[in-house]
This record gives structure tokens, C-alpha cells and sequence, in this order.
């Protein structure tokens, strides 16, 4: 039986217990959220039943690290690439899934490179220690 990416979302929420990761699904009220909140984007592109997608979005809220930091200094969002309403295509256009954008809000500009494949989830956990009281830098080179 085939479970579409919402519902291994929800039983990715369900199952992890304390705090989980609070994913939105439409790109432009994530950004509001975030500007109104000062905080910057985590934005997670994927694949319609990518297992690939469905396992980033599954390693990324296991780690208890990254998910509270990604509570205070983020506000998530998954958008599907088939979606078109809720995917600002000219602004991160990708051919790979999934892949993950950290994206200044304010200006709406990605702080680094793309990361693109599995290796996101430790990528971003990286990301948030090394940058943890400090202002992120726009530099980084794109992850595969």
C-alpha cells in the first residue's frame, strides 16, 4: 500500500513524540510567518511520492538537535515541486529532489548553496550547530 508524502508526514509527527518539526505546505504564508517572526526559511523542496523526499523529511525531525533548533530559528516549509501554486519555481528552480534551501526571509534570498539528496538532514544539523549565536553567512558550496 502506497502512503502519499502528507501522510508520512503525519505519521512522522505522530511517532516522534515531544518536540516535532511544525512543517508548513504553502511557500508564501511561510515566508509571512517567517518575516512576521524574524526568523529565516527552511525550505525543503520535493518530489509527488519521492521515497527520497519522504526519508529527508523522516531523518530531519528524528534528530532532537535539529529539531529544536529549527523551532527557534525557523519556520519549515515543505513544497512540492508539482504543486505550482505553492512553488515559486523562478526563485528555486531545481531538476534534483529533494532539495533543501536555507532562505533569508527578509529578502528572500538563499544564505547558501543548495543541498541536494539524503545528505540535507546531516547537512542541516551542521548548519545549525555551526551557526548557533551567530549571523549565517551567504557562503557554502552546494551538497550532494
Amino acid at each position: 500500500m502506497k502512503i502519499p508524502l502528507v501522510g508520512w508526514l503525519f505519521l512522522t509527527l505522530l511517532l516522534a513524540g515531544g518536540e516535532r518539526v511544525h512543517w508548513r505546505g504553502g511557500y508564501d504564508r511561510a515566508l509571512e510567518k517567517a518575516r512576521q517572526h524574524g526568523k529565516d526559511l527552511l525550505l525543503v523542496l520535493v518530489r509527488k511520492g519521492s521515497s527520497a523526499s519522504r526519508e529527508l523529511v523522516r531523518r530531519i525531525g528524528n534528530d532532537p538537535e535539529t529539531v529544536r533548533q529549527l523551532g527557534s530559528r525557523f519556520v519549515p516549509v515543505i513544497v512540492v515541486s508539482d504543486r505550482k501554486e505553492s512553488y515559486p519555481v523562478e526563485l528555486y528552480y531545481t531538476l534534483k529532489f529533494p532539495t533543501l534551501y536555507i532562505v533569508d526571509a527578509k529578502r528572500e534570498l538563499p544564505r547558501q548553496a543548495p543541498c541536494i539528496g539524503m545528505n540535507c538532514a546531516q547537512y542541516l544539523r551542521e548548519y545549525l550547530l555551526e551557526t548557533a549565536g551567530k549571523a549565517p553567512s551567504r557562503s557554502g558550496k552546494e551538497k550532494e
